[in-house]
């Protein structure tokens, strides 16, 4: 049985989380969702040193807020060494993220072995006030 991660518009609105309901408020929230995600995947593949990541254009005039985001999670909580090597790009259909995204798309019974279980309450840390 497959569990969905939900976060209800309710917790928004009561602002239980740090972000408010409004265009901005929604699409802060909405990047600090994908950077935690970044996150979790790099803490769970326990990487050290130096990296550089190239990233698909998902947010578009967001650029330096995921990359102060991702500075935070990945420098500061994690130790990396990312020196300004955040790129944005529109990745092309033959990289392996495009293969992935696809093999996980026709995925529908969860026999992938290679994905991360993250809690609602590990987000939560990072979100709520």
């Amino acid at each position: 049985m497959k569990k969905f991660l939900v976060f209800y518009p309710q917790g928004l609105v009561k602002e239980f989380y740090k972000y408010k309901k409004s265009r901005k408020g929604k699409s802060a929230f909405k990047i600090r969702l994908y950077c935690l995600v970044i996150y979790y995947i790099f803490k769970n593949l326990r990487i050290k040193g130096e990296i550089s990541l190239r990233l698909c254009r998902d947010f578009t005039g967001k650029d330096q807020e995921i990359k102060e985001n991702l500075k935070f999670f990945l420098e500061q909580k994690l130790g990396l060494d990312l020196k300004d090597r955040i790129f944005f790009d529109k990745l092309s259909p033959e990289s392996n993220a495009h293969k992935y995204a696809c093999l996980m798309r026709m995925d529908t019974k969860d026999k992938m072995n290679t994905y991360i279980n993250i809690t609602q309450e590990e987000f939560e840390k990072w979100l709520i006030r």
